[in-house]
């Protein structure tokens, strides 16, 4: 009887941990780690980042959560190449948000201002074509719907990076947010700002064969966010601030809009290739009421408005 006892004790102790598969004194199992998971998926983002076009700058893409707007495990990250792409690879079994954000990285990222009348950061003022550092307070974002398994281009602009603000900040979600700023600036709501590829405008060799005029009048647009004493992130962050307030109105992008027309003006002097799609761009902004009323009421606008000097890199 006594053996009989012992016999039976001994088996519920190695039932009850023993053998190694049960949890830890913490209440954690550690018998089945969702690390050690192989994931079959073979997933990746390739884009470009452009204000005007970023270089060396950090890019990091994170799971976002939007049933609670947080950022969420890190997927993977690497730095965009001198022509501003990048590319990101990384496994996942399932449909998810993914947010992407580029970082400026100080002695070591740089910008090539696209702006024809120059461009303004840490209170200096560069030159249309030429580089300028910029450090780790140089941010921009862009928000994504990510299919499981299929590679996706997925840009990032100040346009992508409004649009993700709206989404961190509201319950709208991505398609809204991607519509009200497409609206905004007189841009195709059909296509996805994120999916639309930044371009380098200051660049001679451009050529309607191998560029898009969506991509052309986007970079027109970019480029007209830096303002005289203003930068890219101040443009961005006035307009988010007034998009989240629900004060925002065609005004508010009036400058930006009778700017890209200059932009496209001071590009036709650089590149007569362009001078039939420019033109076209041309007419297309002048439709826009809060534009074709100021330019009614306003002085012909001749590139001359801009320094021709200032179109020399």
């Amino acid at each position: 009887m006594k053996k009989l006892i012992l016999l039976t004790f001994i088996l519920i102790l190695t039932a009850c941990g023993g053998g190694g598969g049960g949890g830890d004194g913490d209440g954690n199992n550690n018998g089945g780690n969702d690390d050690e998971t192989p994931n079959t998926g073979n997933s990746s983002f390739s884009g470009t980042a452009a204000t005007g076009i970023i270089k060396e700058a950090e890019v990091k893409a994170y799971i976002y959560n939007l049933s609670n707007r947080t950022k969420g495990k890190l997927l993977s990250s690497t730095t965009t190449n001198d022509s501003g792409s990048y590319s990101l690879n990384f496994d996942t079994n399932e449909d998810i948000t993914v947010l992407i954000e580029l970082k400026g990285v100080n002695g070591q990222s740089k910008v090539t201002c696209d702006s024809a009348s120059g461009c303004f950061y840490n209170n200096k003022r560069y030159k249309f074509g030429a580089d300028y550092d910029i450090d780790e307070n140089f941010t921009l974002t862009s928000i994504t719907e990510y299919k499981s398994g299929v590679a996706s281009k997925v840009h990032l602009t100040p346009l992508t990076h409004i649009i993700t603000k709206l989404v961190e900040s509201s319950t709208k979600s991505i398609s809204q947010s991607n519509t009200q700023v497409a609206q905004l600036f007189n841009l195709s709501t059909e296509t996805l700002l994120t999916d639309i590829k930044p371009i380098d405008i200051t660049k001679n060799d451009i050529q309607t064969s191998n560029v898009s005029k969506k991509s052309l009048k986007t970079m027109l647009i970019i480029s007209s966010f830096e303002e005289k004493g203003r930068n890219v992130k101040a443009s961005m962050n006035d307009l988010i601030g007034k998009l989240q307030k629900n004060e925002i109105t065609k005004e508010s992008v009036k400058k930006i809009l009778i700017k890209s027309i200059l932009s496209a003006k001071a590009m036709k002097q650089k590149n007569n290739r362009l001078a039939q799609t420019l033109n076209e761009l041309i007419d297309d902004i002048k439709t826009i009421p809060v534009v074709s009323e100021t330019l009614n009421t306003a002085p012909t606008l001749m590139p001359p408005v801009i320094p021709v000097n200032l179109l020399k890199p």
